[in-house]
């Protein structure tokens, strides 16, 4: 090949991937309610994604039911266990509706957890429903369920197996709630959405993603690099920390960037840098786009053995946070407070 083909060819593979991404500033992207991005929210995030972790929810019941009864290996178990997390993390990134009403986060995913709370829980021996809402939430939830088949691996016929089989039904009563809470939600069109009702849900919205923001940034990242014990940071006994950050920003991250087409108004998800451009901030919406272009490339560097990866990952985090609380905010009208409405 001579020499001056392959330099258009190494032009050309170097301009692909910009060709291939949406160039807004000649695609009409069409002007979104509070509406428009409530309904995106709830019936193509939000309903689905907890839909799909009641669905995760019931197998690992099944699979924790089938391990202590002695017809299933622990390492299954595990997998249902990871793959139900995901899910979880997925859902919960940005709490909203019915996480917050339930306060979930507390029910399912309470940190740090407390083993001599599960010991305690273990000998109480609680059957059902009513027995499990006596029981403290560190004691239960997906955290106890990583340490009762991590930490310290319930055998099957024995008390501790017993439990873990409560624990893992009293998961899947509260995923079962929350699919049926998103389900409602989602049913609400454009008319269903009283001015105020709006106003307040999108004001909900911002403030959760804010919310999750920093809870990926201090609580699951900064704050146990900082404790200096490879025990607090989260998942470690599954040895899935790295794949937990991944999940909860991928999460977020999806309600922030466009994706390659905008969708018709209610016919599909609103990320904020869409909602943006169809009310003709576009420099703004560059601003944030680029923005949370640098946080996606940190996180994907983040390696909870690395502590300098840990620290970049958080500062990106942290400037995309600023930039959501001085620009973001203003621009869908949302007057930003407390975020973290599980107090946890």
């Amino acid at each position: 090949m001579k020499r001056r083909d392959l330099l258009l060819l190494i032009g050309a593979l170097q301009a692909a991937p910009a060709l291939s991404q949406p160039q807004w500033t000649r695609v009409a992207v069409p002007f979104y309610t509070p509406v428009d991005l409530l309904v995106g929210w709830h019936r193509f995030v939000m309903a689905p994604q907890a839909r799909a972790l009641h669905e995760q929810a019931r197998a690992l019941a099944g699979a924790v039911d089938g391990y202590c009864q002695g017809s299933l290996p622990l390492e299954r178990v595990r997998g249902h266990w990871r793959d139900t997390t995901t899910a979880w993390e997925r859902l919960s990134a940005v709490a909203t509706g019915p996480l917050i009403a339930r306060r979930s986060l507390r029910r399912i995913d309470f940190s740090p957890t407390r083993a001599n709370l599960i010991e305690r829980a273990i000998r109480t021996a609680p059957r059902g429903a009513a027995a499990m809402e006596r029981i403290g939430t560190p004691a239960k939830g997906l955290p106890a369920l990583e340490w009762l088949l991590w930490t310290q691996p319930a055998a099957p016929a024995t008390p501790a197996c017993t439990y873990a089989r409560e624990v893992a039904h009293d998961l899947l009563r509260e995923t079962q709630a929350l699919s049926e809470g998103f389900a409602a939600l989602a049913q609400r069109g454009r008319d269903d959405w009283p001015e105020d009702e709006a106003v307040a849900a999108v004001g909900e919205l911002v403030n959760q993603w804010v919310g999750g923001i920093e809870r990926l940034r201090w609580a699951q990242m900064e704050k146990p690099l900082r404790a200096a014990t490879p025990q607090a940071l989260p998942r470690h006994a599954s040895g899935t920390t790295a794949q937990s950050w991944q999940t909860h920003w991928g999460a977020v991250a999806a309600q922030a960037r466009a994706s390659a087409e905008a969708p018709r108004p209610g016919e599909g998800q609103v990320p904020f840098e869409l909602y943006l451009r169809g009310r003709g901030l576009n420099d703004l919406a560059d601003r944030w786009a680029a923005a949370v272009q640098s946080a996606d490339t940190r996180m994907a560097e983040a390696d909870p053995k690395v502590s300098v990866t840990v620290l970049e990952a958080g500062q990106a985090l942290a400037d995309l946070k600023r930039l959501a609380e001085a620009e973001l905010a203003p621009a869908l009208e949302v007057r930003l407070g407390f975020s973290d409405a599980d107090g946890d």
